[in-house]
């Protein structure tokens, strides 16, 4: 074994013991390793005891050498579309947050639409195409993700091809690309960052190609050009980009490459607008986010602050990013460091310029989510890093690369199969979420309101309300400056006839928040099922519709509180406003013709309790829709 190699050993080594101690010692505080700290405690210490029978096998010589070929552009093919198999056989069947709940949940997306209008566009219209020919929305978005993933395999065997002639180092690279990056999120993951993440991989191999001499310089302007409106993140290969357009001037091609930028510019600019985004719409969005991530990071009082940006947590969180999204990058540093003989070729300071982005990117995100960061957005420059890894690893040949690919091989699988796993199981998950929210230290207000949110409506959805009122709570007690998650809990009150308690939620949530129409049109249906104080009941419907008079639900609520006050022509008007919004709303028709039938002979009763269809207020469900920070 080399020297080389032997620093990889114990990095694997030390990856071991890392996922170990993060399972039992600190599983909220280093989740990025942490997806064996649901199971049961016997399991993560069979799979490192597996994980470190592989490493000491990996450092014996083999007794014959290694004759298989690297696969050629065919067989390359051939395993991108059998990639898809396991892809699906074990594609994450749990999905708690982001926007693809959102979108599964409400047919919308959130934020994300102003700084990567491109991406959402295209996520749009793949999931109206499926939806059009039969396929459910989560359905959707898992077939992108594996498609995304298929291609994703093709692109890294042909850049491991790219970055050396010798078959070990291509073999080495494809291991470091192939398992332990981020390639969950080729998994089924119910997102749309898996394409970008595909379209990213394709520019480097654009680009190495051309760095390598085997294509020209000005493609990548225009892969650039085609990034920049899929995601603003992209900005991040702008270093590397601008390293490419440097070498052209230098090389004398200046007037091609000032046609490339501007060609480049041109399509941003054409694809922002096909993406229905203008410049200033993005600019002015992406100021607004920033000014919010300014206030997330430095401001204490912020409800999104979880930590300062030059604080421990911080760069525990930094780690924990690149833990994640690219482990075996940093086992593999102190290597890189010791073998580094000579300055960068070409390639790597291409790589290496695009992986500085990335970090740099990483270092600046928000911290508002807390633990739970958008490891997906993070994933594309993951990949980046483990590509300059590669090519530091492999670039110049330094001899046998059998023992190094072994080595990587069991790390890598050691990372990404727990991950996997814990995906496929809905119990898991929802345990690892919970002893990850036990790290409040980690967390703003905001994030772990949001999460536990989260797990209340998936529990809702289940028809496990127990479960689903706790969850509220927790949120309630996260972050109780936020009326959302009082109407909600309100909600999962009055849902088990806690009339009182809902009340008094909605009017939580009304001190937080005067303009609340979901809040003031839920204490409407309170206070009229209480039967107390119906002309209170209808100035708060009143004050709902003065807000949205688009929502049926609101015309239904004064409809049923006039009624009840014998107010039965006014009621009868409310069905009617109803029934414009909504002719074919079943529980309208039926009030309709109730009150059509009664109207003329109607005397004026004394005022009752409301009693409404399934113990629950028109909007119980309507608490806003939660939107993520990408």
């Amino acid at each position: 074994m080399t020297k080389r190699d032997g620093i990889l050993w114990f990095g694997a080594l030390c990856l071991v013991a890392a996922q170990l101690a993060a399972t039992f010692l600190a599983p909220g505080a280093l989740w990025g390793l942490s997806h064996l700290a649901a199971a049961p405690p016997a399991l993560p210490l069979l799979w490192a005891a597996l994980a470190v029978g592989g490493l000491v096998l990996a450092r014996r010589p083999g007794a014959r050498p290694n004759v298989l070929p690297f696969p050629n552009r065919r067989t390359s093919a051939l395993i991108a579309v059998a990639s898809l198999v396991p892809f699906y056989l074990l594609r994450e069947r749990t999905h708690f947050f982001g926007d693809g709940a959102l979108l599964i949940r409400d047919h919308g997306l959130s934020v994300t639409s102003s700084h990567a209008p491109l991406l959402v566009r295209i996520t749009i219209l793949w999931v109206r195409f499926a939806t059009a020919a039969g396929v459910g929305v989560e359905t959707s978005l898992v077939l992108l993700s594996i498609v995304s993933g298929a291609c994703a395999v093709y692109v890294f065997l042909r850049l491991a091809a790219c970055f050396t002639e010798d078959r070990g180092g291509r073999f080495l690279t494809a291991a470091l690309l192939l398992t332990a990056g981020s390639m969950q999120l080729f998994y089924g993951h119910v997102e749309y960052y898996a394409a970008h993440t595909a379209v990213v991989a394709l520019y480097l191999l654009l680009a190495c190609r051309a760095v390598a001499g085997e294509r020209a310089t000005w493609p990548t302007w225009f892969g650039f050009g085609v990034l920049l409106p899929m995601h603003l993140q992209t900005l991040a290969l702008a270093p590397a980009q601008l390293y490419l357009g440097w070498r052209d001037i230098r090389a004398g091609r200046r007037l091609p490459t000032a046609l490339a930028v501007a060609g480049s510019t041109g399509l941003a600019l054409v694809l922002a607008r096909i993406s229905r985004s203008t410049v200033s719409g993005v600019t002015a969005s992406t100021g607004s986010e920033l000014s919010r991530y300014f206030a997330a990071a430095f401001h204490r009082d912020d409800g999104r602050h979880a930590f300062g940006f030059f604080s421990l947590p911080h760069l525990l969180a930094f780690l924990n990013d690149s833990l994640l999204a690219a482990p075996l990058a940093l086992m593999a540093l102190p290597a890189i460091l010791v073998a580094r003989a000579q300055s960068f070729d070409p390639l790597q300071r291409f790589l290496g310029l695009a992986a500085a982005g990335g970090l740099a990117l990483s270092v600046a995100f928000p911290r508002e989510l807390g633990a739970y960061r958008d490891w997906d957005i993070l994933a594309a420059n993951g990949f980046v890093l483990l590509a300059f890894t590669a090519a530091c690893l492999v670039r110049p040949h330094p001899g046998s690369q059998r023992t190094a690919v072994a080595i990587v091989l069991v790390a890598g699988v050691f990372h990404l199969t727990p991950w996997v796993v814990l995906l496929n199981s809905r119990d898991a998950t929802l345990g690892h979420i919970t002893r990850v929210l036990a790290a409040p230290r980690l967390w703003s207000p905001y994030a772990r309101a949001y999460l536990w949110e989260e797990i209340a409506i998936d529990h809702r959805q289940r028809g496990n309300e127990d479960a689903s009122l706790a969850a509220y709570r927790h949120a309630v007690e996260a972050n109780p400056a936020d009326a959302r998650y009082h109407t909600g809990l309100g909600n999962r009150l009055f849902a088990r006839r806690d009339f009182e308690g809902a009340a008094h939620e909605y009017e939580a949530a009304l001190q937080h928040r005067p303009g609340l129409a979901p809040a003031h049109n839920n204490l409407a249906c309170a206070l009229a099922a209480l039967g107390r104080d119906l002309d209170a009941a209808r100035s708060h419907v009143q004050l709902a519709l003065a807000a949205d008079s688009t929502k049926t639900e609101y015309w239904m609520t004064l409809a049923r509180i006039e009624q009840a006050s014998g107010r039965q022509a006014a009621a009868l008007d409310a069905v009617r406003a109803a029934l414009r919004r909504s002719p074919v709303d079943r529980e309208a028709l039926r009030l309709r013709t109730q009150l059509e039938t009664t109207l003329p002979r109607a005397a004026t009763p004394e005022p009752n309790p409301v009693h409404w269809p399934g113990s629950r207020p028109p909007m119980s469900g309507s608490v806003e829709t939660p939107s993520r920070v990408p």
